[in-house]
Order: structure tokens, then C-alpha cells, then sequence
């Protein structure tokens, strides 16, 4: 017997594309209103049926009046599916520039285009949700004696130059018994092992700690006089020098070039493990073939902090002459398209002396400010060329995956390492500022749980710690608190594409999005993403519940300086203060009220254009940093405060959010990096001094590396920036619109502008 149902087969679903959409609408003032089906067609089934005539178009476009108006496209399918494009017509006028760069222009313009830059990231949610900056509060045995006692933006505690009033035999050490005597070992725990010693493939923070302490950069910070400190030659042996200096009318007194040269120390040498195979034999100095050999190595690899991160070869902020042209000409499969290595900007003009042809005029501060860290620093050749295993796609190196594969040139070395358990630097003896150093290693334990990180520091075993938010109240009086204010914003990043087909066009592209994830309609709706902003009481998550972190309802924290000249914080600037106008900055931009208007105003939209019916749940996931007290309880919140807000009863529609914790680095790069999932919680760290080349992170082509947020496009000339420039000698007020990417470019090097638009 066959049982067979009586129901009608589920007609298949069409549906339908609209193209010709997917460019802003151009409008002059003064101009009359354009047609808006000019270019615009639709059809469904690979295009075998038109439907063009069947697109119904509505807008709110006022001619008469400057602005970003909302044009929306939708048509029907046969299956009964509709499909909408929504488009920006924006009336005014527009920038055209040749060449124009606001790198080196006084601070209040750049503070007043930067400003232009963020308020349209609140207005959009275009860059995530900013809800918390990443503070804490840090004890401190009674042994240190730091040489700040207050938190400083640069150098923290500068514990690197800190000393001990006790020495290893008077404390107990990680094994339970006193340590050498006569020995400082300064004893810190961490949640996790860093991934590698290989600087330039590095993309996590936790390897970033450790490779500060065993490598050395070309410039770094150092203590002048007391608690003073500058910015100075560190591998280098003196301050940049510019070749064919330039004058800027504007900046007259600023020297500025596009060809700089530094000089090397003639006393630089290389550190090597004791179980590092022919060690003896191998290069001991350290010279200027070893940066050039290393940064040619590293665009012919396609290394990861030479062709992204923010700090490497191709950023508008220090991009240098050729480099992306040799990278991209060497993956071609044309040997006749590659171009000479002679022809790219990084040159050795003799042993100890390097020099960078930029394509962008570089001033002595961005061309120290670049070459403070220890990525653009040399790997060494011999070896690296030594630690080679495989053939063909299996072929790897082994450089920086053990202390004895790794060469070292910083403060310490690395003498000791296991993974999950422990790591053991040793003084670099052989490091040219190691009479500043009073510690004669560091012992760091890797310990997943903050709890127990904060137990073994209160039995004697460790000289810091991070107070777990639940044992604040009971230690916020100690003498040996301390509180660490947070650089860094973590944001409720967002998957608006709304649509499968979306998703897939992401998944197709160059950021290799997740193509089988369905993204929910609604976090495509603009009001729905600003309802959510309001809908978090950032006061009450950070001082009530999670307790040790600061509230945060800018992308941009008081660390952050727009110009390093001035040494102001941005959001203290007038213009940094006027962002938050409209977005309830009593409340660190709070309003239970307002939240619950724009969710209803999102649903209208969606139930209008048949992505939801009555009764429906919404599911929404959102991924969080596993083992983190504080990520826990963050999520926990925001999975409560939406449930609780975001419940209809015109539709009869309720939110339900589902936390998902996935340990570091997998919650960026399993989740929010690849568009695989609905919400998630991060926080990108910046150039605090150079807030400006982080505006980056935030484009929609992902050219900093780092963009989490999908379903966004920064390219459209929607920002208005009113303004005053010289112009032929004069000053002059101007009111132009300008896209997101196009100041992006402006602030941080030189770019052509048309229509408002950064043209590439």
C-alpha cells in the first residue's frame, strides 16, 4: 500500500533580479529630478522573462533641497517573490578633485573630515554597533616597581623598564619552590599560546605580545628624561632623513618628501636558541640586505602583514612605489607580466643604510611612526632558507614555529616554549639597549581561565593580573589595583545582506564570504540596525554587570588622535563631541523608546516586502569569544535586552537570539570575517596616534583586512562636509558631498575624487 499526500507540490520559488540599480543617483542642485528607471531592468530565469515594466519605483527625493534621498526598486516574480533594491539619490553638490590629499592640511580640517567620517558610521551603523571599550583593572605584586604608576596610552605601565625590590628566591615560582637567587623574572600568565614567532604571518594579539619582547623595530618609544618619552631611533641610528624635501603652501614649516632614507646601527646582531641547528655558522649581523632580502621574500610569498593589516606595503598611508604592482604581477601565470624588483621601493643604498620611495608625500613622524614595530623588521635569511620541508602545495617553512627556528634580535628570547602550558624568555644579551632592561627573563604561564590566572597571582606565583569581573567588588579598594583604560571599541558587527542571493554575490567576490549562510531580512533594514544601537544600556553593562569595562557609543575611543601634532585626544576636539548630537549622548546613546520605534518601523518594511508573516520568530545568532568572562556576560545581556525589546504585537513577531562562544581567533575568522553568522562581538585595534588609517577597517572592500560588518557599501557620496579651504591663496567655506572611502583616501594619502566618489 502507498500512502500518497493530497497536498499540491510547493511551487518553486523564482526569483527575480533588478539590475542597474546598484550606483547612487547623481543630482546637481538645481537640477530637475532624473528619470530613476534610466538603466534599470528586470527579469527573472537567468533573464529569459523581462519584467522591467512591471518594477514599481518610490522615492522621497526633493529637488529643491540638498540631501540623501531613498529610491526603492521592487518587483514581483511569477512565483510571487519580491524582490527589492533599495538606492541613494543625493541633491547638492558634489567633490572634484584632482590628486588632493588632507594628509598633512591643519588639524582642524582633518578633525573636521574625520568627524564627517564617523557620525556617517553611527548614522548607517555602516562599522557595527559600538557598545564597550576594553578596560580593566590589573594588580601588581608588591615586588614591581613600575616607573609609570598610572596607565599611559603608549607605554601602559612601560613594565618592560620596570625593576623588583625582591629577586626570584624570596617569591615562589611557577613549580612552587623560590626561584635563582639573585635573579628578577617577572612572572605573567596568559589566556592562550600565541599562534607563531613569525612577524610577518602573525594576525593575532597574543603573538603580537610575545613578538614585542623578543624582536626589536627600526624606531621605537623610549624614556628621555624621568616619566618623559619620545619616539626614537631604536635599529635605526638616527632620525629619518628625506631626499628631495617639499614645501607645502599650506604647511610651510612641515618637511615632507616621498623618498626617505634610514640609517641602520652598525652594532646589530642576531640571537639564536641554543638548540638552533648550525647556529655557529649562520649570519650573527644584522645589516640593510637582511630588510630588503626580507621584504622581497615577503611580497614574493604574499605574506600577510606585507599585503594587509594596515601596516604594510600597499595602504594609502605608507603605500610604497610598485609593491602591489610586483605582488599582483608575480601571481600571474605570465613571466612576461612580472616586474623588476629594482623597480619597487624598497632599496639598500649600502650595508647600513635603507631607503623607501612612498607614493604618497611621507612626513619624518609617519615615516618613524610606520617603522615603530617590529613587523618591518628582517627575518633571517640562512635560516628561514634551512627550514624548508615538502614539495610542491605541501611545501612549507618552519620559520618562527619553535624557539629554535626563530631568530632573535629584541629584549629577550625565547628559551622555552609549550604550547598550553608555558614560555620562558631569557635576557638578550646581545640587544644594544639591554642596560635599560632590570629583568633577567619572563616566565609566562598560559592559563585559560581567568579565575585561575587571578588564584595563582594571590598565592604568590605571578607579578600581574587581570581582575575577573566577578572579583572586582571584592578587590577595588586593594592598593595594588590599578585600572587599564581600553583603546580598543568592540562592536556588535552585522550580516546585512538580507538575502541568500546577497550572500552569495559576497561568497563570489574578494571576501570570501560563507555562501551557504542565510542572513536574516530584517538586519538589512537600516532602522532595525540603528534600534538595536539603542537598545543596549551601555551604562548598565559596564558598571553594573560586567563591572571592569568602560561604556562605549563611539567607534573611536579617547585614545585615539587624529593629528599626532596637535596630541588631542579627538573626542575632546569640538567636532568629536558633536558626533554623538542626535544619538542620546547622556546615556551613552540609550533610549529604550526610540529602539523600540525603529524595530517596528523595520518590521513594517519587511512584512511589507513578504520576508516574515504573523507569528513568526526572528532568529538571530551571535557569536562571542569563548572562555572570556566578560564576552559571556556581554552576550548573555544583548541575547537578553533584544529578547526583551524586540517584541511585536501588531505582527505578533518576536526576536529570539541564540549566543554562540567560539574561542579565538575563530570567533573572527570561523564567524564574523566570512559572513557566517547573523551578529557578532569583536574589537579591532588601531594606530592610536593615526586614527585616520583606521578609518580603513570600516570599508566595504575590505582594504584594511579587518571589515566584519556585510551588506554595506562605502562608496556612495553621501556624506556632507562643510569645511574651509585655500583656494588660490584665499580662504574659502565649501559644502560638498564626499563617500566614506574618498575621505579615507584624502586623510591618509592622495586620491582623485568625482561625483564625491574615490576613483581607483
Amino acid at each position: 500500500v502507498v500512502l500518497a499526500s493530497c497536498k499540491k507540490k510547493p511551487k518553486e520559488k523564482v526569483v527575480a533580479k533588478i539590475e542597474g540599480a546598484d550606483t547612487p543617483i547623481i543630482i546637481e542642485f538645481g537640477n530637475p529630478l532624473p528619470n530613476l528607471m534610466e538603466g534599470v531592468t528586470a527579469s527573472e530565469k537567468d533573464g529569459a522573462v523581462d519584467l522591467t515594466s512591471k518594477i514599481t519605483v518610490t522615492h522621497n527625493v526633493d529637488v529643491s533641497k540638498w540631501g540623501v534621498y531613498d529610491v526603492t526598486y521592487k518587483v514581483k516574480s511569477s512565483s510571487g517573490h519580491v524582490t527589492r533594491v533599495d538606492r541613494k539619490a543625493i541633491v547638492g553638490e558634489f567633490a572634484n578633485y584632482d590628486n588632493i590629499s588632507f594628509k598633512f592640511y591643519p588639524a582642524d580640517l582633518r578633525h573636521t573630515f574625520f568627524a564627517a567620517a564617523e557620525k556617517w558610521l553611527l548614522e548607517t551603523m555602516t562599522g557595527g554597533i559600538p557598545i564597550q571599550a576594553n578596560s580593566g583593572f590589573q594588580m601588581f605584586s608588591d615586588r614591581m616597581q613600575l616607573v609609570l604608576e598610572e596607565y599611559d596610552p603608549i607605554m601602559g605601565f612601560a613594565t618592560l623598564y620596570a625593576d623588583m625590590n625582591k629577586t626570584d628566591e624570596q617569591v615562589t615560582m611557577d613549580d612552587g619552590n623560590p626561584g635563582q637567587p639573585g635573579k628578577k623574572t617577572y612572572r605573567q600568565a596568559w589566556g592562550s599560546t600565541p599562534k607563531t614567532m613569525m612577524h610577518w604571518l602573525y594576525d593575532d594579539s597574543v603573538s603580537s605580545d610575545l613578538l614585542t619582547l623578543v624582536l626589536d623595530a627600526l624606531y621605537d618609544y623610549q624614556f628621555t628624561t624621568g616619566t618623559d618619552y619620545d619616539l626614537l631611533p631604536s635599529m635605526a641610528a638616527e632620525l629619518p632623513e628625506p631626499v628631495n624635501p617639499v614645501q607645502l603652501e599650506y604647511n610651510p614649516d612641515l618637511v615632507v618628501s616621498k623618498v626617505w632614507r634610514v640609517k641602520l646601527r652598525d652594532d646589530l646582531k642576531w640571537t639564536f636558541h641554543p638548540n638552533t641547528p648550525n647556529k655557529d655558522n649562520l649570519k650573527q649581523t644584522i645589516d640593510a640586505n637582511d630588510f630588503i632580502w626580507t621584504y622581497k621574500e615577503a611580497l614574493d610569498q604574499g605574506w600577510f602583514r606585507a599585503i594587509s593589516g594596515g601596516g604594510d606595503f600597499f595602504s594609502s598611508t605608507q603605500e610604497i612605489v610598485n609593491a602591489k604592482a610586483y605582488y599582483d604581477a608575480r601571481k600571474t601565470p605570465d613571466p612576461s607580466d612580472d616586474i623588476p624588483w629594482d623597480q619597487v621601493g624598497l632599496k639598500a643604498i649600502d650595508d647600513h643604510t635603507l631607503e623607501f620611495h612612498f607614493v604618497n608625500l611621507m612626513s619624518e613622524w609617519n615615516v618613524k611612526y610606520w617603522l615603530a614595530s617590529f613587523t618591518m623588521g628582517p627575518i633571517h635569511k640562512e635560516l628561514y632558507e634551512s627550514l624548508w620541508e615538502g614539495e610542491g602545495e605541501n611545501r612549507v617553512n618552519k620559520y618562527g614555529t619553535a624557539p629554535q627556528y626563530t631568530a632573535f634580535n629584541g629584549a629577550f628570547y625565547v628559551d622555552y616554549f609549550e604550547t598550553d602550558k608555558m614560555i620562558r624568555l631569557v635576557k638578550n644579551e646581545n640587544f644594544h639597549g639591554k642596560d635599560k632592561i632590570k629583568f633577567d627573563g619572563i616566565n609566562i604561564a598560559i592559563i585559560s581561565d581567568p579565575q585561575m590566572r587571578f588564584q595563582e597571582f594571590l598565592a604568590g606565583k605571578l607579578d600581574v593580573t587581570a581582575v575577573p569581573s566577578t572579583r572586582y567588588p571584592e578587590y577595588k579598594d586593594d592598593p595594588r589595583i590599578k585600572k587599564v583604560p581600553g583603546a580598543t571599541t568592540f562592536r556588535l558587527s552585522l550580516n546585512g545582506n538580507g538575502t541568500v542571493e546577497k550572500q552569495k554575490e559576497d561568497a563570489a567576490g574578494p571576501r570570501e564570504a560563507d555562501g551557504s549562510f542565510v542572513p536574516e531580512p530584517i538586519l538589512a533594514r537600516p532602522s532595525f540596525k540603528k534600534a538595536l544601537y539603542f537598545a543596549i544600556d551601555r551604562y548598565k553593562l559596564a558598571y553594573d554587570i560586567i563591572k571592569t569595562v568602560d561604556p562605549q557609543m563611539y567607534h573611536f575611543t579617547s585614545a585615539y588622535i587624529v593629528d599626532a601634532s596637535t596630541f588631542t585626544s579627538f573626542r575632546e576636539t569640538p567636532q568629536g563631541v558633536a558626533v554623538g548630537q542626535g544619538f542620546s549622548p547622556d546615556t551613552y546613546g540609550y533610549n529604550e523608546q526610540v529602539a523600540k520605534a525603529l524595530w517596528e518601523k523595520a518590521l513594517d518594511e519587511v512584512m511589507e516586502d513578504g520576508y516574515y508573516k504573523k507569528g513568526d520568530t526572528i532568529h538571530l545568532t551571535l557569536s562571542i569569544q569563548a572562555n572570556s568572562e566578560a564576552m559571556t556576560l556581554l552576550g548573555n545581556y544583548l541575547e537578553e535586552q533584544f529578547e526583551k525589546l524586540f517584541v511585536s504585537e501588531k505582527y505578533n513577531i518576536k526576536v529570539d537570539v541564540e549566543v554562540i562562544p567560539l574561542a579565538f581567533p575563530d570567533n573572527y575568522y570561523a564567524a564574523v570575517l566570512i559572513g557566517a553568522v547573523d551578529m557578532g562581538i569583536g574589537g579591532i585595534s588601531g594606530s592610536t596616534l593615526d586614527a585616520a588609517s583606521f578609518l580603513e577597517v570600516y570599508c566595504s572592500d575590505n582594504r584594511g583586512g579587518f571589515t566584519m560588518d556585510w551588506g554595506i557599501d562605502t562608496t556612495q557620496p553621501e556624506i556632507l562636509v562643510e569645511y574651509q579651504d585655500y583656494v588660490d591663496g584665499q580662504l574659502v567655506t565649501k559644502r560638498e558631498f564626499w563617500s566614506f572611502d574618498a575621505i579615507v583616501s584624502a586623510l591618509n594619502g592622495t586620491v582623485t575624487v568625482r561625483d564625491g566618489m574615490e576613483v581607483k
